[in-house]
């Protein structure tokens, strides 16, 4: 039996002369839960496993199952999954949230928007097609959360998480452009062996490096520290709390184990990595064809074939210790951003922070206003103003007001609840033409206030209307859609149609 171990990993080393890092021990057990966790799967029309195990601190791998079955010949099992390129799905969301809180943009407390929004062309779409409207930056990451991962990416910058991810795993590909916001959830497609040098690097703290298959290979320190150990201990602590499938979450305090499932879309590919201070897992579930299947999802067709093999390891080295690159510091109770000592009667909390980390933004979602004797809204050039009183209040953007209101949640804004959602200001958008040589478009409204609103394209009057939605007829060329309400609110937004 020993002799048939680990064959894919033979078959890279051809004709050569090695001594392995692999783990006897290990190897089997991880093939023997390989073969028995396929079988499941065939019953489901999931044709192909694979899975590697590595010792965090050294980066040494300890088993290489490249399929459920090197003779599955069927199955194509003499592929070798650990290098194939797939769509990760969600999980290169751990590293955008550590890199995020290094940056001042967020901490795990800070409050983001988690409601239907439209950046450009994209609609981000959670897999539960449910919205938390505001939620934390660590309650995000934990039920993994697809709008305000755009977000942080958009807030980041997606060419800058590029090079980052870039610098990690060393590809060759140049094109961020390519991918865009879409770059979060899953569109580079990456492997089983990068997915592992990722999660090995969250477990050594933000430290990255190569990971080792040979005894001999020369052990040239090429490790760099790409984001905090503070940001690193943050993040860690948030992927301890990711639900687990089934009994194995009634464990999750007892047997700690820190990690993230990915789903590809249209369900092509099902992942589930994590990390220990001992061990690093990488699995993967799908078809080597590339064909898709409903039953393929991150959490339960690979999150439970994690957990057997978590278990089947036993002691895997119990929680990360608290980094000392952390510090606390003042954030504002409603949202979670740095506190600030203009805020009138805000809260404020303590939280803990990296030392080394860019100073933290304050809060998007609070404003200062004056307010006269009536309680109305009043700028320096008002003749209360002399007279008026500062107050801070949470003002929260138009599109996760009208999501409220959809909800049947009662808002009304004082000021101006009036904004055109969509097309954005600026978009091109190619579009095909229907029978009658005309493009539709259906443009939407936030209409907090439910006002009248009065729609006009090109200057041309269309019509009055409280729905938040109008189709549009358009040729191809530069338009301006306009609107305005029956208290005098008004957007505008320039866009181009493109053959």
């Amino acid at each position: 039996r020993s002799k048939n171990l680990a064959p894919h990993l033979a078959f890279r080393f051809e004709n050569r002369v090695i001594k392995t890092t692999l783990d006897k021990n290990i190897q089997i057990l991880l093939e023997n839960r390989l073969k028995l966790y396929h079988k499941k799967l065939l019953n489901l029309g999931i044709q192909n496993v694979a899975g590697m195990i590595l010792d965090t601190k050294s980066r040494e791998v300890l088993a290489y199952g490249a399929s459920q079955d090197f003779l599955d010949i069927d199955g194509f099992g003499q592929i070798d999954g650990i290098l194939a390129k797939r769509s990760p799905g969600s999980v290169l969301k751990p590293l955008l949230y550590a890199l995020a809180i290094d940056n001042g943009i967020i901490v795990p407390q800070s409050k983001l928007v988690d409601a239907p929004t439209l950046f450009s062309n994209f609609k981000p779409r959670n897999a539960s097609k449910k919205y938390f409207g505001l939620i934390s930056a660590k309650d995000s990451l934990i039920k993994s959360l697809n709008v305000p991962f755009v977000s942080l990416l958009q807030e980041y910058g997606y060419d800058k998480f590029f090079f980052n991810l870039k610098e990690i795993l060393r590809f060759g590909d140049n094109n961020f452009e390519r991918y865009g916001l879409s770059l979060i959830l899953g569109t580079k497609e990456i492997s089983i062996e990068d997915v592992a040098k990722l999660y090995a690097g969250f477990g050594n703290y933000g430290e990255f490096g190569d990971i080792y298959y040979t005894r001999d290979d020369k052990r040239i320190d090429s490790t760099k520290q790409i984001f905090s150990k503070g940001s690193a201990y943050l993040m860690l602590d948030a992927l301890k709390n990711v639900e687990r499938v089934g009994i194995d979450n009634y464990f999750i305090n007892k047997k700690i184990f820190y990690w993230k499932s990915g789903t590809s879309y249209g369900r092509k590919d099902a992942w589930a990595a994590g990390t220990s201070p001992k061990y690093t897992i990488v699995v993967w579930a799908g078809n080597f064809n590339g064909d898709s299947n409903p039953n393929l999802f991150g959490v339960d067709t690979a999150g439970a074939l994690l957990f057997d093999i978590v278990n089947d390891l036993g002691n895997v080295g119990g929680e990360f210790e608290k980094s000392d690159d952390l510090k606390e510091i003042l954030l504002d109770l409603p949202t979670g951003y740095r506190y600030d000592v203009d805020y009138k009667d805000i809260e404020s909390t303590k939280a803990l922070y990296p030392k080394s980390a860019k100073p933290l933004r304050k809060s998007p979602f609070l404003v200062n206003v004056f307010l006269n004797d009536d309680l109305q809204e009043v700028n320096s050039l008002h003749k209360d103003f002399i007279n008026a009183k500062e107050i801070t209040k949470i003002d929260l953007p138009l599109s996760l007001l009208e999501y409220y209101k959809e909800q049947n949640v009662n808002i009304k804004k004082e000021g101006k609840g009036l904004q055109i959602l969509y097309p954005k200001d600026n978009l091109s958008i190619i579009r095909t033409k229907d029978f009658g040589g005309k493009n539709e478009l259906i443009a939407r409204i936030a209409n907090i206030n439910n006002n009248n609103v009065f729609w006009y394209l090109d200057k041309r009057y269309l019509g009055v209307s409280k729905n938040n939605t109008m189709i549009l007829n358009l040729d191809s060329g530069y338009h301006t859609l306009s609107v305005i309400d029956s208290n005098g609110d008004s957007h505008s937004v320039n866009f181009t149609i493109s053959k």
